[in-house]
């Protein structure tokens, strides 16, 4: 392999990167938005999910076991959750900031924050790049949720400010193959996680956001989820007060702590 047959692989490389770049802050974006719009829904929704389990733990552990202890299960759903709902609060504050900024760029400012990633991609991604310096990769990741949150400004401001952290490098002739390997093998990964991500969440709710009927009946749908759990959750706390000869809810766990 000579060096122009390397670097024709390289730019090559460089494009399904960013491709696969682009998926992600898709991906990203559209959870975002699915958190914004559905946040308090799926709160309820996750509350309760986490409550029946912690309801039928303790059912399951005490018909196997007439001494079974509940202390050590309540405190460890109690952390748990508790920790969870700090987690899913400062995301749904990142969300929101997110999502309330996502139409501030001009279509034409979307258009060329595009090309300028799809070039600092093709010259400082460390992947592309594969002879990076820590400060190169510990910047690119960095910059990259400035992309990934669609902030064209942000982005451009902090590599203008950072960009001469980036160095050139010139690729010796006997690295070739062992790059091109590399490569290789960058790609057939990528390869298995898009297909993966095409398959699950938050990939699968892109049709949510078509118009307001499908947004409508995403809402009704996390309400007939809520609803059935509501259900569930009902049954668990009578089983719970006939076993035990008290109620427990997360919810005051939670206070407690």
């Amino acid at each position: 392999m000579n060096k122009q047959e390397f670097l024709e692989m390289k730019e090559e490389f460089a494009l399904i990167i960013y491709n696969y770049e682009k998926f992600l802050k898709d991906c990203i974006l559209l959870d975002y938005r699915y958190n914004d719009q559905f946040f308090d829904l799926l709160q309820k929704i996750r509350y309760y999910e986490v409550e029946n389990g912690l309801l039928a733990t303790c059912l399951q552990n005490r018909s196997q076991n007439p001494e079974f202890d509940t202390n050590k299960v309540l405190s460890d759903f109690k952390d748990g959750y508790s920790k969870e709902l700090e987690n899913a609060v400062q995301k749904h504050k990142v969300a929101h900031s997110v999502v309330s900024h996502l139409n501030d760029n001009t279509l034409e400012e979307n258009k060329e924050f595009e090309k300028i990633y799809q070039d600092f991609i093709k010259e400082n991604h460390p992947v592309v790049k594969a002879l990076v310096t820590d400060e190169e990769k510990e910047l690119y990741e960095k910059l990259k949720i400035f992309y990934y949150e669609n902030n064209y400004k942000g982005f451009m401001e902090a590599y203008e400010l950072n960009k001469d952290t980036f160095k050139e490098v010139e690729y010796p002739e006997d690295l070739f193959a062992k790059i091109s390997q590399y490569y290789y093998d960058i790609r057939k990964n990528i390869g298995a996680d898009f297909t993966k991500r095409q398959k699950g969440y938050p990939f699968i709710k892109k049709g949510v956001f078509q118009d307001d009927m499908t947004i409508a009946e995403e809402d009704a749908n996390l309400k007939t989820s809520y609803n059935k759990l509501l259900g569930d959750n009902k049954k668990l706390h009578q089983d719970y007060i006939k076993m035990f000869g008290s109620d427990i809810s997360l919810n005051e766990l939670v206070k407690q702590a």
